[in-house]
């Protein structure tokens, strides 16, 4: 019999308006949550509140607090991408964890007790993971590795194939689909698909459930092929392979129970997801639904060895008590894997350093790897291309570039400078 003794969840955001990507380096225009993406959130927080809060579960976090939280025991952290979409996720689901109740309160010395607003509104801190200052969240956009990986798989052969196969399908969604009609662009035609499905009467009565699920088929090909890789340090999972370093740090801060973690919520896209399933050999090569949830749950045994199991969810809630979270084992290991084997065989392709980012990424004009680089040309005794921490500039980068900065402003006419990258996150 194990107990659980901390989770990392990772989670999708919900249900947002429209919006397009680059369907060669994925950036995104910014969009917004809607009032049913709010819902799907919060009733997901509420879900795994009793799967993980709830001390008569089965799966509930040893010694996590509730009904008011210790913000010592939680990482709450959200790519502050897309117009905030993710952030809002990430508030929404915190609230139905952590609800208003009447504890949060405080007696003042004249003995008036004082209640939270709303009724006891509880503030989780949810930390916005800037992409241009951490790497962590959205390790995909501006590599140009990458999109160079992306637009050779748009030449493949198994591509071109599958794409010659949809061409018919593709031709009769174009009075309907207000986008660039391509097998290339696949994923924004969906998208733009499903959702004027949700939100557009006269779209949902006018187009079948059969040509829905064409196009999602057709996506699900797509992302799977753009966001995998058939080796583990392959380009095409390098969304998990950046978001490896928190959750390892999560697993490691778990561990440590001086340091007293219990819970990191990782909020973000879908793209780590595919990523994820492909290097831990689970088999999913979909895209995961809006509010979709990955819980890496630490168990503890009997006698005293660490395991993780996942657990899933696709899409939002379908009970109130997280039931609908399926064990889903890694490396077909159905009693869960070792923590110790999940770091031997993931760690070596974690990106936790800006500098191993911007090689692989073979970027040298942003997100910090511009700064690296001047870096690099000043000096010819100083490794200044590795970086420490959580995707910040190293001090001796920094240094350098500040030693550089002052010389030049001594010399020049007032320039604007960058701003050092990776030096902080917002709350």
């Amino acid at each position: 019999m194990s107990t659980v003794v901390g989770a990392v969840i990772i989670t999708r955001h919900g249900d947002r308006q429209g919006f397009y990507q680059s369907p060669t380096s994925y950036t995104a225009s910014d969009t917004a949550i809607t009032p049913l993406g709010e819902v799907q959130e919060y009733q997901s927080g509420q879900a795994l509140q009793q799967r993980y809060l709830n001390s008569s579960s089965s799966t509930y976090i040893q010694g996590i607090s509730w009904p008011l939280p210790k913000l010592a025991q939680l990482d709450v952290r959200a790519d502050s991408s897309e117009g905030q979409v993710i952030v809002n996720s990430a508030t929404a689901f915190m609230q139905g964890m952590w609800p208003a109740n009447v504890y949060s309160n405080n007696t003042l010395a004249n003995g008036t007790t004082i209640t939270s607003p709303l009724g006891g509104f509880l503030y989780v801190p949810v930390e916005t993971v800037e992409a241009s200052e951490d790497i962590s969240l959205e390790g995909y956009t501006d590599c140009p590795a990458f999109t160079a990986n992306t637009k050779a798989v748009y030449a493949s052969e198994a591509f071109k194939a599958r794409g010659d196969i949809a061409e018919d399908f593709l031709a009769s969604l174009a009075p309907i689909v207000n986008r660039n009609i391509s097998f290339e662009n696949m994923w924004n035609i969906f998208d733009y698909m499903n959702v004027e499905y949700i939100h557009d009467a006269d779209f949902y009565n006018s187009t079948s459930l059969a040509t829905m699920q064409q196009a999602r088929d057709l996506a699900n090909y797509h992302e799977h092929a753009v966001f995998t890789d058939p080796e583990l340090d392959g380009i095409g999972n390098i969304a998990f392979h950046t978001l490896l370093g928190p959750i390892l740090d999560g697993f490691e801060r778990i561990e440590n129970t001086t340091v007293g973690l219990k819970m990191m919520y990782l909020g973000c896209a879908y793209k780590p997801f595919l990523s994820l399933f492909n290097m831990t050999e689970v088999s999913n090569p979909n895209i995961v639904d809006y509010a979709s949830v990955a819980v890496l749950e630490v168990h503890n045994s009997t006698a005293g060895d660490l395991t993780l199991k996942l657990a899933f969810r696709n899409g939002s809630s379908t009970t109130t008590d997280g039931s609908d979270l399926v064990a889903t084992p890694m490396w077909g290991e159905d009693d869960g894997t070792s923590l110790e084997d999940f770091r031997t065989k993931l760690s070596p392709y974690a990106i936790t350093d800006l500098g191993v980012w911007c090689n692989k990424c073979e970027n040298k004009v942003s997100r910090g790897c511009d700064l690296i680089e001047i870096a690099n040309a000043s000096t010819r005794t100083a490794d200044v291309t590795s970086t420490t921490g959580a995707q910040r500039t190293s001090p001796l980068v920094a240094g350098v570039i500040g030693a550089i900065i002052a010389f030049g402003t001594s010399i020049l006419p007032p320039l604007p400078v960058p701003s050092t990258p990776f030096s902080s996150r917002r709350r």
